[in-house]
């Protein structure tokens, strides 16, 4: 592709992954990190850029257009399963929904209850409504997102973003950065962010995502040289990498800036209980009531492009996997449908049963992008898929186990489980408990590999 191509790809890259969540989480890390908030964006950074780009990195080396394509490797049946099941937990069953509640809660809400009222059920409705009527349309056509989310909502949050954040730092003046570190961060910084980054979960949107992003790329490779595009299946993966370095430059500055934001904020501040809290008060003292005005339009702007993105991949992923009589509209319909009614009601419960299910796909699709990009496409190697997911996916499960609610994990055979795994699985009271064994599985899978070739030569 052509380098402008190439940066409005990276562009569109940039404002899929950025929704809301991805605003508030380094503003907090700034606040508790204080002096230390540079350590703790430098882990916060590895997670919560390296792993999505490594996603996206992992998609152009395994020449594949989406996680089915990716997981095939593994097995038909596993793939249709990790796929449906990442769309669903990063789309209609939580993402999406949460897109709405959000910028509803820390800017409408606030902005409106003046004159509304506090917690007006009409307005949420109201919200709800417009919200996901313009995320429905905006996604109508996909072969038209890389306009939409590029060209048009990226720039308008982008350039919100950067108001926002000039005021802020004109404002503060600097003093806030001698702040002293408070919990996890005055001992570890480092460790401390790089675990942050981890809990965004962003490596599995890198994955959903792929479907749009390497339509968009094929179709501008298309464009500018057809011949390049229509190498490897059509998915171009020079530009895929260049596209997700852009990506992941311009997510590492928009962290960087919000997380000495929030350091800052401590000259004036004490630290909030939230991101979203601690980003309210800095926009309010710095700008006044126009303050609130300009959050609600960064969050809005952010959570709106990432929905349209979410609807559209889990829509044209389903299509592609099922290949049933229901079209992509259809598709699309029944998410946004489905998002609508769990931005209303139950968010809370819908966030709390989907934890469990994203902490056992975590591990197995990070183990996915490992392989794939150590292995890629070479012939015989489909064991090394299969060991390593194997082994991720056993070790997830105890994953699983730990995130359940309290009353579950209370029980005898689950306590047992858990508190095995805690004194067996290396890393595991990190959340990292799948690591040794997915490199043991991917070892194991190699050997078998080599087995199998040497064999095939025989």
């Amino acid at each position: 592709m052509r380098m402008r191509d190439v940066l409005l790809v990276g562009l569109m890259l940039f404002g899929l992954f950025f929704g809301a969540g991805n605003i508030i989480f380094p503003v907090s890390m700034g606040q508790l990190a204080g002096r230390e908030w540079a350590p703790a964006f430098a882990g916060f950074a590895v997670t919560a850029v390296g792993l999505p780009v490594a996603g996206v990195a992992a998609l152009a080396a395994g020449g594949a257009s989406g996680p089915y394509e990716l997981a095939s490797r593994v097995g038909k049946r596993y793939a249709r399963f990790f796929s449906s099941a990442l769309y669903l937990c990063v789309g209609p069953l939580f993402a999406v929904p949460r897109c709405a509640s959000v910028p509803y809660e820390l800017g409408v809400a606030p902005l409106l209850a003046p004159l509304f009222g506090e917690g007006d059920a009409l307005l949420r409705v109201g919200f709800s409504t417009a919200f996901f009527a313009a995320a429905f349309f905006l996604s109508l056509r996909s072969n038209r997102l890389l306009t939409v989310v590029g060209k048009v909502l990226t720039p308008l949050f982008a350039v919100s973003l950067v108001v926002l954040c000039v005021a802020a730092f004109a404002d503060l003046g600097g003093s806030g950065v001698q702040a002293a570190p408070q919990g996890a961060y005055a001992g570890s910084p480092l460790s401390t962010g790089l675990l942050e980054g981890y809990k965004t979960m962003d490596v599995l949107a890198s994955l959903a995502f792929g479907t749009v992003v390497v339509a968009a790329a094929r179709d501008r490779a298309a464009l500018g040289r057809p011949a390049e595009g229509a190498r490897e299946g059509g998915v171009p993966k020079r530009a895929l990498v260049e596209a997700g370095a852009v990506g992941g430059l311009l997510m590492a500055a928009a962290y960087g800036a919000l997380a000495l934001l929030g350091a800052e904020s401590r000259s004036v501040f004490e630290a909030a209980p939230n991101g979203g809290a601690a980003l309210g008060l800095v926009a309010r003292h710095c700008l006044g009531e126009g303050g609130q005005a300009l959050l609600t339009a960064v969050v809005v702007l952010a959570c709106l492009k990432c929905a349209v993105g979410l609807l559209a991949a889990c829509a044209e992923g389903h299509r592609a996997m099922f290949r049933s009589r229901l079209g992509y509209v259809q598709w699309l319909a029944l998410f946004a449908a489905v998002s609508y009614a769990l931005s209303l009601v139950g968010l809370n419960e819908i966030v709390a049963l989907s934890v469990p299910v994203l902490s056992l796909l975590y591990p197995p699709a990070i183990a996915l992008i490992f392989v794939t990009l150590v292995v890629g496409r070479r012939p015989g190697m489909q064991a090394a898929y299969r060991w390593t997911t194997a082994f991720a996916f056993a070790a997830a499960l105890f994953d699983l186990l730990a995130a359940l609610p309290e009353g579950v994990q209370a029980l005898a055979p689950v306590a047992a489980l858990v508190d095995g795994a805690s004194a067996w699985l290396p890393l595991y009271g990190f959340g990292l408990g799948w690591v040794v064994p997915t490199l043991a599985g991917f070892a194991v899978g190699l050997f078998a590999s080599k087995r199998a070739r040497a064999r095939a030569r025989t």
